[in-house]
């Protein structure tokens, strides 16, 4: 999939998921943001790996799906900081518990690793 689609795809979901709560009320807020960190995971490896098909491209299989889920993992735990500092600058809470701050965690981990176990069969195909 071309970079510029998976930008205006994640783009998309970051600007739904934002608003989530006024369209989505109830539902929401207890199972649709999970749907939205599995799939924004996703979106996000194929974004990575879509953006640095070259240097990828240099490293080993297994090097690969290190790198991209170790991306991903980050780029979901700065989600969820910038979660818990927003809702302190506006004072409210935009997070649940712990327990939901982890499922959010896993969910984004499960959606990157699903991208690149899928990506990583595209790479063996090219080589």
């Amino acid at each position: 999939m071309k970079t510029k689609i998976i930008l205006i795809i994640l783009i998309a979901l970051f600007f739904l998921g934002y608003t989530g709560g006024a369209w989505g009320g109830r539902w929401y807020l207890e199972t649709g943001n999970s749907y939205f960190h599995l799939v924004g995971g996703f979106f996000i490896a194929l974004l990575v790996a879509s953006y640095y098909a070259s240097e990828f491209g240099k490293l080993s299989q297994p090097f690969r799906l290190f790198a991209l889920l170790g991306i991903v993992m980050g780029i979901g735990v700065l989600w969820e900081f910038h979660e818990f500092a927003l809702g302190q600058l506006i004072g409210v809470s935009l997070q649940g518990d712990l327990a939901d701050t982890i499922k959010d965690l896993l969910l984004d981990t499960l959606g990157g690793g699903i991208a690149a176990l899928t990506l990583a069969r595209n790479w063996d195909t090219k080589s």
